[in-house]
């Protein structure tokens, strides 16, 4: 998975972000470089830098509200396009520099439906989260009258792992003599 900072030309600098999702491999043979099998949508927002907001006034155990953004739906992209920045030729040209990459653990995909559970971590210095998973669910809104499927995506983070537990005394002394309790 990556998002890609999309530099149009001659716009004013106008940009955008697209954000490209590598779903299960397909059978029976992997994607190659230049299959479009890249789920992918175009964002307003830096995907990598959103993070749910924790209130000090949250219940103990109580969620953060999710992180919600629009996205519209884009033509599947080539399988390159996780590794490529530099000059686009299709799509309205302009340049692509890749701002965030991560991994997709899962993606869950029906007719305007998508679920996404991965890690998406900027590249360029700024502060991530960590790694945390995070998952992306979205849905299909509406189609505008130019013919863009325009979805409606909450995001939500995975609290951290609780540290371990120090061993008590007993599994103490039994770790330094190499033995089970």
């Amino acid at each position: 998975m990556v998002l890609l900072r999309h530099e149009l030309p001659g716009d004013g600098g106008a940009f955008h972000y697209d954000w490209l999702i590598e779903g299960p491999q397909r059978i029976p043979a992997p994607p190659t470089p230049d299959d479009r099998c890249l789920v992918s949508f175009r964002v307003l927002e830096r995907l990598d830098l959103l993070a749910p907001v924790v209130s000090p006034k949250m219940a103990k155990g109580e969620e953060p509200a999710p992180v919600e953004f629009e996205a519209r739906r884009t033509p599947d992209h080539r399988r390159q396009y996780l590794t490529y920045e530099g000059p686009v030729t299709g799509g309205g040209g302009g340049r692509v520099v890749r701002v965030a990459s991560g991994v997709v653990r899962a993606v869950e995909q029906e007719f305007g439906i998508v679920r996404v559970i991965g890690t998406l971590e900027p590249e360029d210095g700024q502060a991530g989260s960590g790694g945390l998973v995070k998952t992306w669910e979205g849905v299909e809104i509406r189609v505008e009258t130019n013919g863009e499927r325009v979805w409606a995506f909450s995001m939500t983070q995975a609290p951290p792992a609780p540290p371990e537990p120090p061993p008590n005394r007993a599994a103490r002394r039994a770790q330094k003599r190499g033995g089970a309790l």
